[in-house]
């Protein structure tokens, strides 16, 4: 994808030099140069905010399934603590009690894994650095040829005035 300086820059090359333009002619260059401008950075923003995207999603998933297994290890501590008080009621389910707290263990290390992992890929997630730094310096670069702009239309005016009444250069 182009940088948005180059397009401007292209289109600025194809035009070759202007006679010199009316006030609307000019601001409606400017509208069109603007509107350019921004359409440029969102496809900028677009493009850098796809990867992290999916980074973020892999890790929601992640947690999700964590979850899950969380869950299910609940379930199965809460089966585990009912096997445990039959035996204290002298049934026969020592045994099975003990798996499954063994079962519960292994799924909470499972779920404990998987949170890792989510979130190993959730701190990937960056905010779009490279369309905030191509914004910025794209403000500055308005800001500094309004401050042009600006600086010309005076020193015309002037020249105008000086030129209209030339005794004022006395």
């Amino acid at each position: 994808m182009a940088h948005p300086d180059d397009i401007i820059r292209e289109d600025l090359i194809a035009r070759g030099p202007q006679p010199p333009a009316a006030i609307g002619d000019l601001i409606g260059q400017v509208k069109s140069d603007i509107q350019q401008l921004v359409q440029s950075e969102i496809a900028l923003a677009k493009a850098e905010l796809m990867p992290q995207a999916k980074s973020g999603g892999i890790g929601a998933g992640l947690f999700l399934v964590a979850g899950y297994f969380a869950m299910n290890g609940l379930s199965l501590l809460f089966l585990a603590g009912a096997l445990a008080l039959g035996q204290l009621f002298d049934a026969d389910t020592g045994g099975i009690a003990l798996g499954f707290l063994i079962m519960a263990l292994i799924v909470f290390v499972i779920a404990g894994g998987l949170a890792v992992g989510g979130l190993i890929f959730v701190k990937k997630v960056k905010g779009p650095q490279r369309t905030v730094a191509q914004a910025q310096a794209s403000i500055e670069s308005i800001k500094d040829a309004v401050t042009r702009a600006t600086a010309n239309v005076k020193t015309t005016e002037l020249e105008r005035k000086t030129f209209r009444h030339p005794e004022a250069l006395r």
